[in-house]
C-alpha cells in the first residue's frame, strides 16, 4: 500500500488531470471522487488522504478469483451478489475502500456519487500481503466494523493455508475462528453458503 500525502498549492479543480504527486496534503471527498473519475488506478480515501492500491501478486489474484468463482456458482438462482476487486465501498463519510471480494444477499444499496459506492456489504474478504497483513488485521478491521451491514470479515493468507474468519455476534462482539486444513469449512450464515479451505486455495502453489 502506497500512501500519498504530498503538498501542493494549486486547487485540484484547477488541474485538468492531476497526478497523486500534485495533490495537496489532504483533499475533500468531492475532490477525491473527481480524481477517481480521471484515474485508471484504484484509489482509496481515508480522512482526506488518497491511497493508491499496490499491484497484486499472482497468488493474491488467484485466491481472490477462487473465492469469487465459488460464490458466483453458489449464488445462481438467488438474489445474492459477489463483486471482485473493482467495487468501492463507503466505510464512512470520509473513508472509502476497495475490498478484494465483497458479497451480499438482497438488494445492493448504491449511493448517488460518481463513481458510485456500495453501502451494504455483508461479507468482506481480504487477501493478505506481507506489507498489509498487520494493517488488515488491525486498523482496516476497525474501519470495517463501522459498517452496520457487515457480518463477516475473512482474512486469507497467500503464503500458507491459513484463513481467519471474524463473525459478528452483536455490534461490539465478534467470534474469531482460524482454519488451517484443506477439509475445513467456513460457514457464511448471512449468505447461506459454505466454503471449503480447499476451494479457496484451489490450484494455488503455496511456498
Amino acid at each position: 500500500m502506497l500512501e500519498y500525502s504530498c503538498e501542493g498549492e494549486q486547487p485540484l479543480s484547477a488541474q485538468p488531470n492531476p497526478t497523486l504527486e500534485e495533490l495537496p496534503r489532504k483533499i475533500s471527498v468531492a475532490e477525491y471522487l473527481e480524481l477517481l473519475r480521471k484515474s485508471d488506478e484504484r484509489l482509496e480515501y481515508v480522512d482526506g488522504v488518497v491511497i493508491a492500491m499496490a499491484g497484486e501478486s499472482l497468488p493474491h489474484n488467484e485466491v481472490a478469483g477462487n473465492i469469487y468463482s465459488e460464490l458466483k456458482v453458489e449464488f445462481r438462482g438467488r438474489s445474492c451478489k459477489v463483486y471482485f476487486e473493482g467495487i468501492k465501498i463507503r466505510v464512512s463519510s470520509t473513508q472509502y475502500r476497495y475490498p478484494d471480494v465483497v458479497a451480499l444477499c438482497g438488494t445492493p444499496q448504491i449511493d448517488s456519487q460518481k463513481p458510485p459506492s456500495l453501502l451494504n456489504p455483508q461479507v468482506i474478504f481480504e487477501v493478505l500481503s506481507p506489507s498489509t497483513e498487520e494493517f488488515d488485521k488491525g486498523d482496516k478491521f476497525a474501519e470495517y466494523k463501522q459498517i452496520a451491514s457487515l457480518m463477516d470479515y475473512i482474512l486469507i493468507s497467500q503464503e500458507k493455508m491459513n484463513v481467519v474468519h471474524y463473525a459478528r455476534q452483536s455490534p461490539t462482539q465478534w467470534i474469531v475462528t482460524e482454519f488451517t486444513n484443506a477439509e475445513d469449512i467456513i460457514v457464511l450464515a448471512p449468505l447461506g453458503v459454505s466454503l471449503t479451505i480447499a476451494a479457496i486455495y484451489q490450484e494455488i502453489e503455496l511456498p
